[in-house]
């Protein structure tokens, strides 16, 4: 045991040393409650206790503690306005071993973190390559089971709390599965259930950009539910410069849940002609509009002899042999269509009113907009995270081997 006072010395309460091989094991004459130690004054590093092996060719323990007991095995206790509780390091740039090293058999979490301030866990890592995890989870068994490698909750109040939070500088969020089944797979989900407000299971917003797409797709797109929009178009290569040129069309809108269809039909000897239509055609449509276009000669008195029944009908009229251009259009009557009509007009929401869904159209400012105190609290929230800086790294004392 070791008592050193001067100022500018480091201070051992009691110091073991391991012999050439085995297991430290402390001083007989080591009580067993000791008093806790007091730094001497103007100490520059105090140490209550230091365990050391010297030996490189050990495969001993520098500390190591049992216990049958319900108590704790091992506690430490800091009272001080700055310090860590406890400070491990691995020194050796070639050992690829863990600074801690946390197993258990029993039902209880191998880590367990609680704290006042803001981080129960901080890492972080300097490691420079394309391979670096600052924080590595990985589930090594296999079996028919869902289970989580990186678990967060958090619900402070209804409507506040984040379940996980990723800032990157080129992705916030990637997720990616590998399948080998012929199951259904998720790079990413999300989902939302409850509550008398507006859900969204998955949310984006993007601004600041030369070009900005708050969600991109390449690969079909299925929606099942109802598509709401702005406007829309396909867009495709240009068919005359596709090296070079892309080619638009807007979609055709109707204030209806109308379907279209169109196609040819040549009269016969008597100037008649049934078209046929798909045989689900019934099934599906109601309120039908017919127009009927005599091409190669005049045909000013072509009618619809017999209207839809039984998934066709009948045009008359024209001269035999005539060709027929003929358009029917119709409003769904599935049952979807039944239970989920999109309404025409519709008075905004107390929240909305006064607000646009296209300011800028108007001449107005973004700050109009229907969606802008959502961008703000999400734009708080970005904000505040990027506030949390990393604390600064302490200066790291080499304890004397005195």
């Amino acid at each position: 045991m070791q008592f050193l006072t001067h100022a500018d010395v480091v201070v051992h309460i009691f110091r073991v040393a391991s012999v050439p091989h085995g297991n430290i094991v402390p001083p007989d004459n080591l009580p067993q409650r000791p008093h806790l130690p007091v730094a001497p004054s103007g100490a520059t590093l105090f140490e209550a206790g230091e365990f050391h092996i010297g030996n490189a060719a050990s495969t001993g323990f520098a500390v190591y503690a049992t216990s049958v007991g319900t108590a704790d095995l091992m506690r430490g206790y800091h009272s001080g306005t700055s310090g860590n509780a406890a400070d491990l390091d691995i020194a050796d740039v070639g050992n690829s071993s863990a600074v801690v090293d946390a197993r258990t058999t029993g039902a209880g979490p191998a880590h367990y973190g609680e704290t006042a301030g803001p981080y129960a866990v901080e890492v972080y890592s300097d490691y420079e390559s394309f391979d670096t995890h600052v924080v590595h989870a990985e589930y090594t068994v296999t079996g028919n089971h869902d289970a989580v490698a990186v678990y967060g909750y958090s619900v402070p109040a209804d409507q506040f709390g984040y379940g996980g939070y990723f800032e990157g500088g080129y992705r916030g969020v990637y997720g990616k599965v590998i399948p080998t089944g012929i199951g259904g797979y998720y790079g990413v989900r999300g989902y939302v259930s409850g509550g008398s407000g507006t859900n969204y299971a998955v949310s984006g917003y993007v601004v600041g950009g030369a070009t900005n797409w708050a969600g991109y797709f390449s690969g079909n797109v299925s929606v099942i539910g109802t598509l709401s929009k702005g406007g829309g178009a396909f867009k495709i290569d240009h068919p005359l410069d596709p090296a070079n040129k892309y080619l638009y069309h807007s979609f055709v809108e109707s204030p209806d849940m109308m379907n279209v269809y169109n196609g040819n039909v040549v009269l016969d000897s008597s100037g008649e002609a049934w078209v046929e239509l798909p045989e689900w055609f019934d099934a599906l449509n109601r309120d039908f509009r017919y127009q009927l276009t005599a091409i190669g000669a005049p045909g000013p008195n072509l009618y619809v002899a017999d209207e839809i029944s039984g998934n066709r009908f009948k045009v008359a009229g024209g001269d035999p042999g005539l060709k027929i251009s003929w358009q029917v259009t119709g409003i769904r009557q599935d049952r979807f269509a039944e239970e989920n009509r999109i309404p025409v007009e519709e008075v905004k929401s107390d929240r909305e009113r006064g607000r646009y869904m296209h300011p800028e159209a108007y001449g107005l400012p973004r700050t109009m907009s229907v969606d802008y105190d959502e961008r703000e609290e999400q734009q708080l929230a970005d904000e505040t995270a990027s506030t949390r800086k990393p604390r600064s790294a302490t200066e790291e004392v080499e304890p004397d081997d005195d």
